[in-house]
């Protein structure tokens, strides 16, 4: 490679660099805000599409009312304790959803994982 090429690339990188560390420094809660309301909408609809994907239906509909209140709950978080609650809560419905049925004590399970939220 050139000086000339090697010169040019590095100043492009330089310019990049910065142009991002700008963009963080001084609009990185506006990026965070949108970028969280995707992970929301996201996490959510993985969620349902699960719960709709369960044999027994008995009690599906009540879990997404109580899962719509949590979302509701968890919206006024920062964005790092949201995530995580939001993590937390999918783990706990990846695990419950693996053999495609929900009994009454994965239920109670599911709603003191949420409760336990509102208490913290």
């Amino acid at each position: 490679m050139k000086k000339g090429c090697f010169i040019s690339v590095i100043a492009v990188l330089i310019i990049l660099l910065l142009g991002v560390f700008y963009l963080f420094k001084f609009h990185g809660s506006e990026l965070l805000e949108v970028g969280k309301d995707k992970v929301v909408e996201l996490s959510e609809y993985k969620i349902y599409s699960e719960l709709d994907n369960l044999e027994n239906k008995q009690f599906t509909d009540s879990l997404k009312i109580v899962i719509k209140k949590y979302f509701r709950d968890i919206d006024t978080l920062e964005i790092r304790n949201q995530v995580e609650k939001i993590k937390e809560l999918t783990d706990n419905i990846d695990v419950i959803t693996k053999d495609s049925k929900i009994d009454s004590f994965e239920y109670k399970f599911i709603l003191r994982t949420l409760l336990n939220y509102e208490r913290r």
